[in-house]
């Protein structure tokens, strides 16, 4: 059982939070709130800010933005449709693999062919890196994470 979860109805205004755990419901009307613009603002500096959250470059995360722009301003849905774009993260993985070959030389390479990041990432050697750097960013998560108990509910 979730210890939230949020739901909104048809108008886009009012938000039904669900405490599953404790059994309470809490329903908000945000058109109520005086506060409409700073919570755009927050909900789009969230959403642009979240795009490719592991590129050091910023290279990916502005290629995702402008399609993210695209699509909202032909009127398209709140998500981006579509896989998250991971081949910053398998160059990187590629390069551990075989370091002869530079960060850049890979990016080039992906440019002038882009279709062999799919064989990159099927590689057993790249995916195991790939799976070395989500456990890397799960430990640090976890370190940085309040050392509190969780909270485990029995069945009486």
């Amino acid at each position: 059982m979730k210890v939230q979860s949020i739901k909104w109805d048809e108008s886009g205004k009012v938000m039904t939070i669900t405490y599953g755990v404790i059994g309470k419901v809490l329903v908000v009307n945000t058109a109520l709130f005086s506060n409409q613009a700073a919570a755009a603002q927050h909900g789009y500096t969230q959403r642009f800010g979240d795009l490719e959250a592991g590129d050091k470059t910023g290279a990916s995360k502005y290629q995702e933005a402008l399609k993210l722009k695209a699509q909202y301003e032909a009127g398209g849905d709140w998500s981006m449709s579509g896989e998250r774009d991971t081949t910053t993260e398998v160059i990187e993985a590629l390069h551990r693999v075989q370091p002869k070959f530079s960060i850049e030389q890979l990016t080039k390479a992906v440019a002038h062919d882009p279709d062999q990041v799919k064989t990159w990432r099927l590689d057993p050697r790249v995916k195991l890196e790939l799976a070395k750097q989500r456990a890397a960013k799960a430990k640090a998560n976890a370190d940085a994470a309040p050392k509190v108990e969780i909270s485990i509910n029995l069945p009486q």
